[in-house]
């Protein structure tokens, strides 16, 4: 089971209508649609925004081997297995980034990485996923 700390917040006026303005705005939206993340309390948005936090800075500390700089690793890439995952085909992605199919498959095969360019094309294309999810480096 887990186990649960009070924390005391001190927060303006401002800052909290806000909050209850979004909390609202979200409840009236998310009935609409019936999404069922929808935060019922300033406490459980609250909650929400520090756990979504949490995971983005965890993953700069482990941002596709960034603490392996210097070291004899190889940055990979996983543009194809994510493609895969998300529906979207070399077609499409050609399509998307004005890049010739012929030119994404050794990138897609990791025989290639992209130029910076060409990587940015290809990240934007694929909606900027975070970074540890499409590149990697592996001990040569």
């Amino acid at each position: 089971m887990q186990e649960f700390s009070e924390v005391k917040l001190y927060l303006s006026k401002d800052v909290l209508k806000e909050i209850d303005t979004i909390v609202n705005y979200k409840k009236l939206k998310d009935i609409l649609y019936l999404d069922d993340h929808t935060p019922r309390s300033i406490e459980e948005f609250i909650t929400g925004c520090v756990c979504h936090y949490i995971k983005a800075i965890k993953h700069l500390y482990d941002l596709s081997g960034l603490d392996d700089l210097g070291r004899p690793y190889r940055l990979q890439n996983r543009i194809k297995e994510y493609m895969d995952k998300n529906g979207v085909s070399q077609a499409m992605l050609a399509e998307r980034t004005g890049i010739l199919a012929s030119n994404l498959s050794p990138i897609m095969k990791n025989k290639n990485q992209p130029s910076l360019d060409y990587f940015f094309r290809v990240w934007i294309a694929l909606e900027c996923p975070p970074l540890n999810k499409i590149l990697y480096r592996l001990e040569e």
